[in-house]
């Protein structure tokens, strides 16, 4: 069941062409027990898909950092590039992918 709100996970992986399409793949690993939100859940009962695009209605999001991180934040001026933005960082990484 999906709730109509953010991308359903079927869509998430872009559609290449023929040819190959390039795009840039990123990856950030954190600690779930930092980031976790304690909220009254039943995945029986409420929505299925979706939710770590757009929170769970009327309920916190579930997870403690904002809605979007962490491309919430204002990046420095001497960042030119995708690479450079994940650069200081040892959790995060992106590497350009093909999909055809």
């Amino acid at each position: 069941r999906f709730c109509n709100c953010g991308w359903p996970s079927h869509m998430l992986i872009p559609k290449g062409s023929t040819n190959g399409t390039t795009y840039d793949l990123f990856a950030m690993v954190s600690d779930f027990t930092g980031d976790v939100v304690d909220v009254d859940f039943d995945e029986s009962r409420d929505c299925d898909d979706a939710h770590s695009f757009c929170g769970i209605r009327d309920r916190l999001f579930p997870d403690a950092r904002n809605m979007g991180y962490p491309f919430d934040r204002k990046v420095s001026s001497d960042v030119k590039s995708f690479i450079d933005f994940v650069a200081p960082f040892p959790n995060m990484s992106v590497s350009t992918v093909t999909i055809r």
